[in-house]
């Protein structure tokens, strides 16, 4: 497996839009590759990518769709294995949370502690926890 490959795969599997750049021009071919490793997703990965022509990564966007589509069909577990690693890595990346959230106001962060403001908690929603007889047996 050539890593031009797999890069011209993440680029064609998620291309560039407006300011995003495309997931393999990210550099993701090696978080991708590394997530994969915990499991058989690796080989179903390379599975998808070894059906690929010597030449794919040179060939044009348009002679490429064709021949994941077939790959898809052949074998549409790995390469929705391949698709969902894809995504998870780039949906995850600094710069593309970082235009989404330019584009949507979304701030991609955690929501707590920091994120949005919660009611305080009202206690009394524990009262009849609080009144039932214990659950456990006493040891002595």
């Amino acid at each position: 497996m050539r890593e031009e490959h797999l890069v011209a795969v993440l680029n064609a599997v998620i291309p560039a839009r407006g300011s995003i750049a495309a997931a393999g021009d990210l550099g993701l071919s090696h978080e991708v590759l590394h997530d994969a490793r915990d499991g058989s997703a690796i080989d179903q990965i390379l599975a998808v990518l070894h059906e690929l022509p010597a030449d794919f990564d040179s060939l044009s966007p348009d002679d490429q769709q064709p021949m994941l589509l077939e790959i898809e069909t052949r074998q549409p577990e790995h390469f929705a294995t391949l698709v969902n690693m894809v995504y998870t890595a780039y949906y995850s990346h600094g710069a593309v949370l970082a235009a989404l959230s330019g584009r949507t106001g979304y701030n991609p962060g955690a929501p707590q502690p920091t994120g949005y403001v919660m009611e305080p908690f009202d206690e009394s929603l524990l009262a009849p926890v609080k009144q039932m007889p214990p659950l456990w047996r006493q040891v002595n």
